[in-house]
């Protein structure tokens, strides 16, 4: 990795921000952006204040974690008083994804790339044939959409790499939203296989932390692993099960995933060899098995799995929960209005790519500038609230979204409830604030 920095910032002697010089990953969003990139604050005002009382610069490296890429800060004084900060990554000699190998990652990813666009094909195939017979072909291509935009996650994700990317991409999240959207995205893609997903109702407000898509990847990697076994065995038809629940271990609450199958299973040596070495058996079962430990170790969690002849295997994933948000009821809200999403890249892949399962057109758009380009097309802003310095000038619904202490409508990390709050704007009468734009009818 380089040592380009990913943060420049212009500090006052007790270490608070000033001004923004440098900051391509929208880190300084984050009103508590050093606990949310897992630094010390007490080192980082100490380090401030040494600078600054001594007129001299100071350097100190923030540790993160064995998963995460330890960050170098260098502070240096001004002839104004100030100081200046600048954070690079700490190189990594063999240029290596934390805790995953290049080469198994680049597996990985060449693995899940491949999958998705069997999909697309598949999702293609079956469009052709409802337009052949007049039938309604908008679930198909809002399928090869989503498709696409996760094959070009992928890509943009490799290249942050290969570039020596800050990789700040970890966020809290809920990852019920992350198992139901892939759920829908896979369900129709198994040929002769039924997939079903039980999730208990206290999941819902079970807070992981860690980057969504890779638990995303494991889910669908297990999946497809599943369904293929199903396949290539001789009943052809079966059931692939994603089961989520909690429960307690040593280290605290945890969110239990099960992935099971009813194919041909395997004998206990072949389960053994695929789970502990990751090594595939001679009809490929188990690519990416590899990959998906290393993906979960990533999430601070653990993966176990049983098999036996004839009764097929179970994968057992247990995730720690960073937090648990009040009790909330869920609630849903479908449809195919335009919703612009003005917020966080990392925020915005993982909301954005839920309300598309659900059916809705979703707009990211990258910042205040940009709005006058999609006045007329939205029927939903939701924007971060760091970026109403002013009152909005367009008109429509909107909803503001940011940290606690914003005083933002909704607060992060959202759930599938909150989803649902946000999206019953858009059965309300529009306010169109004095002196604004209207959107235009609809």
């Amino acid at each position: 990795m380089s040592n380009q920095s990913f943060l420049e910032l212009v500090l006052d002697r007790q270490g608070n921000v000033k001004r923004v010089i440098w900051d391509p990953e929208g880190i300084i969003r984050d009103s508590n952006f050093l606990s949310s990139m897992g630094m010390d604050p007490k080192v980082w005002l100490e380090a401030a204040e040494e600078c600054y009382s001594r007129h001299k610069a100071v350097q100190r490296t923030f540790l993160r974690g064995r998963n995460l890429p330890s960050l170098r800060f260098r502070f240096r004084p001004t002839a104004k008083g100030e100081i200046i900060a600048t954070g690079t990554m700490i190189p990594s000699r063999n240029r290596e994804t934390p805790g995953i190998p290049l080469e198994g990652a680049v597996m990985g990813w060449a693995h899940d790339l491949n999958n998705l666009f069997t999909i697309m094909t598949q999702a293609i195939d079956l469009m052709e044939n409802k337009a052949l017979s007049g039938k309604d072909i908008d679930g198909e291509i809002k399928r090869i959409r989503r498709g696409a935009l996760k094959a070009r996650n992928i890509t943009e994700w490799i290249v942050r790499l290969l570039k020596g990317s800050s990789l700040f991409e970890s966020i809290p999240f809920a990852a019920t939203l992350v198992l139901e959207e892939m759920a829908d995205m896979l369900a129709a893609s198994m040929r002769g296989v039924c997939l079903k997903l039980k999730v208990a109702p206290e999941c819902h407000r079970a807070i992981l932390f860690g980057v969504p898509e890779d638990l995303g990847r494991v889910v669908f990697n297990l999946s497809i692993n599943a369904s293929q076994a199903i396949r290539d065995s001789k009943a052809r038809y079966g059931t692939v099960s994603i089961t989520c629940s909690t429960s307690y271990s040593r280290r605290g609450k945890v969110l239990r995933l099960e992935i099971a199958d009813d194919g041909p299973g395997m004998e206990a040596h072949q389960i053994k060899r695929i789970l502990y070495d990751g090594s595939p058996n001679p009809r490929g079962h188990g690519i990416g098995i590899s990959v998906v430990k290393d993906l979960v170790r990533q999430l601070g969690g653990s993966i176990d799995a049983t098999s036996s002849i004839g009764q097929g295997t179970r994968f057992f994933l247990d995730l720690p929960v960073m937090k648990e948000i009040g009790h909330q009821e869920p609630l849903e809200r479908k449809g195919s209005e335009r919703i612009g999403l003005m917020i966080p890249k990392k925020h915005a892949k993982l909301y954005g790519s839920f309300l598309s399962a659900w059916g809705y057109r979703v707009f990211e758009i990258p910042s205040r500038d940009h709005l006058e380009h999609y006045w007329d097309e939205l029927d939903l802003l939701i924007a971060w609230h760091e970026d109403m310095g002013t009152p909005m000038d367009t008109a429509g619904r909107l909803i503001t979204f940011g940290d606690e202490g914003s005083g933002a409508d909704f607060i992060v990390p959202v759930t599938r409830n909150d989803l649902g709050l946000m999206l019953q704007c858009l059965d309300q009468p529009r306010i169109i604030p004095e002196g604004s734009a209207p959107m235009g009818d609809r």
